[in-house]
């Protein structure tokens, strides 16, 4: 627990000295993303699932992209494999991070788009954010299954490039076939997010597995 409160900590200051462009781009996505959702009509919301998680998976992926990928290609994540931190310590921190930053993402989108609706198109009938309580679990599911595969294609794959296309193939596919189920079924909203909770542990098993057993950091192929 000690190890991963210090590698959170240290993704957390290496995120706040970032270049401050970072923060614009930040900003911008919160801002286009949120009045997309504050238009949001009520035939749209069928394909909520879709927008939720692609979007988890943009987010997630590009703070996997500094975490994992960068740290590999710098060989910083060398450096840190060797200050007596543990490896599990690791990989669960730096998991930590790109959840709750994801996460965060997501609440200001979300919280942006209440705003909206309420104050700037309140005199439009159907603009609706009916996102719930399942909806925001999806968006959780996706951003859990991004990190945790991430930190397992991070070891194993050569040209980590192809990473972030791996999740978003992915995490699209499980909403397909909850999709395709709930045109046959009545399947809630929540059962896709299990889903994608239960793949994500999947990978973090992996993912656990390959950090304790790496010896040296992988040639990254640029």
């Amino acid at each position: 627990m000690r190890d991963t409160l210090i590698v959170l900590r240290n993704e957390g200051r290496s995120f706040l000295c970032s270049d401050r462009g970072l923060f614009v781009v930040y900003a911008v996505m919160i801002i286009g993303w949120g009045f997309l959702i504050a238009t949001w009509r009520s035939y749209i919301l069928f394909f909520a699932p879709f927008w939720l998680a692609s979007f988890s998976v943009i987010i997630a992926a590009t703070f996997a992209n500094s975490v994992f990928v960068s740290e590999r290609i710098s060989g910083s994540l060398e450096i840190l494999l060797t200050c007596g931190i543990s490896r599990s310590g690791i990989l669960c921190g730096k998991l930590a991070f790109i959840f709750f930053m994801t996460l965060g993402v997501g609440v200001l989108c979300m919280g942006l788009a209440s705003v909206v609706r309420h104050i700037l198109l309140s005199a439009m009938v159907g603009a609706e954010v009916i996102i719930g309580a399942s909806g925001i679990a999806v968006y959780c599911g996706a951003t859990f299954l991004t990190a945790a595969s991430s930190a397992y294609f991070s070891v194993l794959l050569p040209n980590p490039r192809v990473l972030h296309f791996i999740n978003l193939i992915m995490v699209i596919f499980l909403v397909c076939v909850y999709s395709v189920l709930s045109t046959f079924w009545l399947v809630p909203l929540y059962v896709l997010a299990i889903f994608l909770f239960l793949s994500g542990g999947v990978f973090l098993l992996l993912a656990k597995k390959e950090f304790e057993g790496e010896r040296i950091t992988k040639i990254i192929i640029l």
